[in-house]
């Protein structure tokens, strides 16, 4: 499919779903007369049809024409309307013309890139096939982070005791050393029973779980495994209206 410009053919790289393009042939009369030559008609159909808000403020502020003309609004309305009684949501044209790009994509990288090894990511293809497949994705998950945590929680009781053990051994000695050294016990209290304590707490019973969790946490992301379990979880979160992402901080 070719496309005139400036009295030249050129090649139209992005080729739609045919819905798409019937509907693009549809609106582009309407859209030219409206754009004044101002805008690319083809891009500027396929983004109206894609409803992007972003590109939606932008015309209604410099193609104000466009914006205005009921022309445009008809076609757009009657375009929709059929689709939506073919069953085709907002959300599946967005899908499918992002496809198209990423498609698009893969294509001018297979023709400009040359690899040495072909089979350079054969075995990163094969951990997401049994990391992230409907069988085996979320039972590995459950047990990978099910240890994590159970080695986070069990594993820090030794350090923290050991860590309580010395601290509260300090405190000891420091009140024997406040009292030697004759400091009233309205000040040594405070400082000793008080700031320290709290301290030797904080230190004994946070820092073993933490300095356990967040580096086997980094070694995960780092391997790349939390990617993929952000992959796996993406469908529960965005029927929640958020992001696959957001599993990874709750």
């Amino acid at each position: 499919m070719e496309e005139q410009e400036n009295g030249y053919e050129r090649p139209v790289l992005i080729q739609y779903p045919s819905y798409i393009e019937d509907a693009i042939k549809r609106l582009a009369p309407a859209v030219e007369k409206s754009s004044d030559g101002r805008a690319k008609v083809r891009w500027l159909c396929a983004r109206l049809l894609d409803a992007n808000e972003n590109l939606m403020g932008a015309v209604r502020k410099y193609l104000k024409p466009l914006a205005d003309s009921k022309e445009v609004e008809e076609s757009l309305t009657q375009i929709w309307n059929e689709w939506n009684e073919q069953g085709i949501s907002q959300e599946m044209v967005s899908d499918d013309m992002a496809a198209v790009f990423i498609r698009k994509a893969e294509e001018l990288c297979k023709g400009v890139v040359v690899f040495e090894n072909k089979t350079y990511n054969g075995r990163d293809r094969k951990l997401d096939r049994l990391f992230t497949s409907r069988a085996t994705g979320f039972p590995i998950m459950f047990l990978v982070l099910l240890g994590i945590f159970w080695l986070t929680i069990t594993g820090a009781n030794y350090p923290s005791q050991l860590l309580s053990n010395v601290l509260f051994a300090v405190e000891d000695r420091l009140t024997i050393a406040a009292d030697a050294a004759g400091i009233p016990a309205f000040v040594s209290g405070p400082l000793i029973n008080g700031v320290y304590r709290v301290l030797a707490w904080v230190i004994s019973v946070m820092l073993p779980p933490m300095a356990i969790f967040f580096p086997l946490f980094t070694l995960l992301e780092d391997f790349g495994y939390l990617p993929r379990v952000a992959f796996n979880l993406d469908r529960c979160f965005k029927r929640c209206s958020a992001c696959g992402k957001q599993a990874l901080t709750m």
